[in-house]
């Protein structure tokens, strides 16, 4: 989708499995946290392991995905995931 020029749209699923790219579109979610404030917590721990193992151009979309968690962009992901009328798997 990316690679077609797509940018708006919102990706669900586990940030290790989901293609790096693809990283700053994503809704992140654990079943471990128990407010949005540990669901980030936990999100930013996973990207910044992320980081660690990291190609260099892998690196450039997690850094991407890391600060638009720092500035609460998933919020608005998760907004518009809620209004979204098609909702599909790849």
């Amino acid at each position: 989708m990316i690679a077609q020029g797509f940018t708006d749209f919102v990706r669900v699923g586990s940030l290790r499995k989901i293609a790096k790219p693809v990283l700053p579109h994503v809704v992140h979610f654990s079943r471990a946290a128990k407010s949005e404030a540990e669901h980030d917590a936990l999100a930013l721990q996973e990207l910044q392991d992320m980081l660690k193992s990291a190609s260099a151009a892998d690196t450039a979309s997690i850094n991407r995905a890391i600060s638009q968690l720092k500035v609460k962009r998933s919020e608005q992901r998760a907004a518009r995931l809620k209004a979204s009328r098609i909702v599909g798997r790849w």
